[in-house]
């Protein structure tokens, strides 16, 4: 994974980029707390989509949502819900340093990440990549005589990218080794299979349908 650095962080979040003087004991994996210690982490992501980070033992949070049923892990006192994804919460395994998706519904943990470090950066790429899925850009390109493409192809050329690019990044969430070839026009294709991304899909979905662009 490509190192990402605070700088990197702040240069996309500004002020919205938290780091930690103390953590939890039970997070005791050793790159996960100097990746939070040194660099941190951002704070939300697109109005709440993602929003980051509270650091609530997982064991207050099953008690909180009341009616989850399944199972909690045996090392259960070092996972922590460090916030809300759509559609449910991210975790941290405080001994090995991966992270879950805890839906809101009645399912067991998804694995999301394997560490903080990718979560970030995933984070971080949608954030950097903002431009590319404005409604300026795209019209600027749909203006444009060289370039045969609509503001949805545009949307839908950059959601695709950035898969590409996360893919490299961490495979965690993805259940797909390469995106399906598409060619816009194409009314039998799809930019993207179901759920391909896990939670991460619907944010994929979202910017090809130019629903990110403002």
């Amino acid at each position: 994974m490509p190192d990402l650095t605070r700088e990197q962080l702040v240069e996309a979040f500004g002020d919205q980029v938290r780091r930690f003087d103390a953590l939890p004991d039970g997070v005791t994996h050793e790159e996960t707390r100097r990746f939070l210690i040194d660099v941190g982490l951002p704070e939300n992501l697109r109005d709440n989509f993602l929003y980051l980070p509270h650091f609530t033992p997982l064991p207050e949070r099953y008690a909180e949502v009341g009616d989850w049923t399944w199972d909690m892990p045996g090392d259960a006192a070092s996972w922590y819900v460090l916030g809300g994804f759509f559609g449910g919460d991210v975790a941290v395994n405080g001994t090995d340093g991966r992270v879950f998706f805890l839906p809101e519904w009645d399912e067991p943990p998804q694995p999301l990440h394997s560490g903080v470090d990718s979560l970030a950066y995933f984070m971080y790429v949608f954030q950097r990549d903002r431009y590319y899925y404005s409604q300026g850009y795209a019209k600027t390109v749909e203006d444009d005589p060289g370039d045969p493409r609509e503001e949805i192809d545009v949307f839908v050329d950059t959601a695709r990218r950035i898969a590409t690019e996360l893919m490299e990044v961490d495979s965690t969430p993805f259940t797909v080794d390469a995106l399906p070839p598409f060619t816009h026009g194409d009314m039998d294709a799809e930019p993207f299979p179901d759920d391909f991304a896990g939670p991460w899909t619907l944010a994929f979905e979202d910017i090809a349908g130019g629903m990110w662009s403002s």
